[in-house]
């Protein structure tokens, strides 16, 4: 072929992979803002901050660093000689959470620093300042691998809560309240806790982008909103209804396609 021919193929090429690259990634997102926007999305309400029970609902996603509340895995259960302790226990999203921080008991902050920390002790998570001070109890669980049973719910329920309650999967919060006529005169106080949400795969951290997206060492904790609609992309979500679940997948596979191409076209036009 005379090298003028080949140079307009060439170019000619290097058009429509643009022209392609463009046009699907359009596509791809313009599907997922229909799908974050629609009923079924798994953005949280305003009511993030409220404790909420329920027998059906679905599992939260949380992203970005949010102040909130969560869903009452068990029934209100007392304990002690005279009944005088209450165990309560939050799941605060169906995923494992960056990082669980400073939190706050109805409007009065509890800082981190005067939380006892988790050593397999009766003062774990004990509040030890403030108008709660050995009067709340707060342990804190991102839901990562690590995490094991919680000491104090499995000494005084050994029965109800065993050692496989573990909850790997879900971050959650452990309450427990001594009984106060002072610290709780107007009842049961609600807590929330500052958390960063949950981990999103970067794919300008991976060796290539799109080539590891389960990965954890190509994962962070990120506001970035990008980085959230990718996560939609790649999740899975089991809960969701079939027809909407396929859609979540096309736009995955949509997704996968639209990096293959722009990395072709990259090639080219290295």
């Amino acid at each position: 072929m005379p090298p003028a021919y080949a140079a307009l193929v060439l170019a000619v090429g290097t058009f429509w992979a643009g022209v392609i690259a463009v046009v699907v990634e359009m596509v791809a997102m313009q599907l997922v803002t229909k799908l974050l926007a629609s009923d079924h999305g798994t953005q949280l309400s305003s009511g993030a901050s409220q404790e909420y029970t329920g027998t059906v609902e679905p599992r939260r996603i949380v992203y970005g660093q949010v102040l909130l509340s969560g869903l009452n895995v068990i029934p209100p259960w007392c304990h002690g000689l005279n009944n005088d302790m209450l165990d309560q226990v939050y799941a605060l999203a169906g995923h494992e959470m960056d990082s669980l921080g400073d939190c706050y008991s109805n409007q009065e902050k509890i800082p981190s620093a005067s939380i006892t920390a988790i050593t397999g002790s009766a003062n774990d998570g004990l509040v030890t300042t403030g108008t709660f001070a050995n009067k709340l109890w707060i342990r804190r669980a991102t839901g990562a691998s690590t995490d094991t049973v919680d000491s104090i719910l499995y000494a005084a329920w050994p029965l109800s809560w065993t050692a496989s309650h573990v909850g790997t999967g879900v971050a959650k919060l452990y309450l427990q309240y001594k009984f106060d006529q002072t610290v709780y005169s107007g009842g049961k106080s609600e807590i929330r806790v500052i958390g960063k949400g949950k981990k999103l795969y970067d794919p300008r951290l991976d060796t290539s982008p799109g080539a590891h997206p389960t990965n954890p060492t190509y994962m962070r904790f990120s506001t970035n909103p990008a980085l959230a609609i990718v996560d939609q992309y790649l999740a899975d979500h089991p809960d969701l209804p079939k027809d909407l679940r396929q859609k979540v997948l096309q736009a995955r596979d949509d997704l996968e396609r639209t990096v293959r191409i722009r990395s072709k076209y990259a090639d080219i036009r290295g």
